[in-house]
């Protein structure tokens, strides 16, 4: 409540934007159907003064329908034998502060301080370089959550500029530091990474296990003869387990009557080929990027109209020949409001990674800005 009257307040000080979305998702699964609904207002708050910059946002989340998940209904099949609510989410009415920091800006460096967007990589569909965030291959571009964070942006040339990220956890052991040096080259940009963090996820017989993690990454974007390429590479050095590398590389093309098509292929020599119960989980929950050693990523949009607009993604499992396919339909309305229909097919063999004992869904999104 507290929160919300000081959002109030704020809204009548700075200058305030943000919108309302509404989401409905059908599940089909093998043994159920499954419906959920949800709003979300999220307003934003935004102040400058000379060389001060203050922003933030407030989310308001409330739910409808089935608001307790169990994973075990949206697994592959080798988690017959596991009972409900072993893993389990409910999801509540809430409200959170997603970001909220200052930003004072010199001649040549920008000083960041509190929860912030961090977002590092050139990937669509996934980011081996990015060990903040977790994306969902189904719509990757959805808004990432904010992290609490010291964030130093130092210009040193018009070509080239060094980023310092301290991220303060309970102790400084599991505190994060993340580095970033880019570099303009011509057509290309150039980053080289370096960090070090903390890492959460359960080991082979379900139980907790924290390490310290090393990272030393490359990515780069740019042209190449009428192509957009990119890639990330990201070599990952973790106490007690084993090093292991992760790579993607992807390109773009748009043709003249607005066809657009997008390809990325990600590599992890940590993957065993076969799948097993507890990566699922780890995956799931957001503590590892793939459960799969190689995994292909398609995307391809067309404009109908200048206000509608057809595609289709996919997701290809190597290892086992198991995909996932996305149609999806975008009617931008008005000006300001914008209508998404996202339709999900899984095919796969039973315990494969995309199992079709996953079952379908449909999400519809309705979104307003304001």
């Amino acid at each position: 409540m507290i929160l919300i009257l000081f959002f109030l307040l704020c809204s009548t000080l700075f200058g305030q934007t943000g919108y309302y979305e509404n989401n409905l998702v059908f599940y089909k699964l093998k043994n159920k159907d499954i419906i959920m609904q949800s709003n979300k207002l999220r307003v934003d708050l935004e102040k400058r003064i000379n060389r001060i910059e203050f922003k933030a946002n407030v989310n308001f989340y409330n739910y409808n329908g089935t608001t307790v998940f169990d994973f075990k209904d949206y697994l592959p099949d080798f988690f017959e034998s596991y009972p409900y609510g072993v893993f389990s989410q409910t999801y509540k009415d809430t409200y959170k502060l997603d970001n909220i920091y200052l930003k004072f800006s010199l001649s040549n460096v920008d000083f960041t301080i509190g929860k912030q967007q961090i977002s590092p990589g050139t990937g669509y569909f996934l980011n081996p370089v990015d060990i903040f965030n977790q994306k969902d291959y189904t719509d990757p571009a959805y808004e990432q959550p904010g992290y609490n964070a010291f964030k130093i942006d130092y210009f040193m040339t018009l070509n080239s500029q060094l980023i310092f990220i301290f991220s303060p956890d309970s102790t400084f052991d599991f505190s994060t530091i993340f580095v970033r040096y880019k570099h303009n080259f011509s057509k290309f940009d150039v980053s080289l990474y370096l960090s070090r963090y903390y890492k959460h996820q359960l080991d082979k017989f379900f139980n907790d296990e924290y390490f310290c993690s090393k990272m030393l990454g490359l990515s780069f974007a740019g042209e190449f003869i009428g192509l957009g390429v990119w890639g990330e590479f990201a070599f990952f050095d973790p106490e007690s387990h084993k090093n292991y590398l992760e790579y993607l590389i992807g390109f773009d093309y748009t043709f003249e009557n607005g066809l657009y098509i997008l390809n990325e292929f990600y590599y992890n020599s940590e993957n065993d080929k076969k799948l097993f119960s507890f990566e699922w989980i780890n995956y799931f929950s957001g503590a590892i990027k793939s459960p799969m050693k190689m995994l292909d990523f398609s995307y391809i949009d067309y404009p109908l109209t200048d206000l509608i607009s057809l595609g289709i993604s996919s997701l290809y499992s190597m290892d086992d020949n198991s995909f996932s396919i996305i149609p999806h339909f975008i009617w931008n309305i008005f000006e300001n409001t914008e209508l998404t229909f996202r339709f999900v097919f899984n095919s796969g063999k039973k315990r494969s990674f995309l199992s079709s004992s996953m079952g379908e869904a449909l999400f519809c999104r309705l979104k307003y800005y304001f």
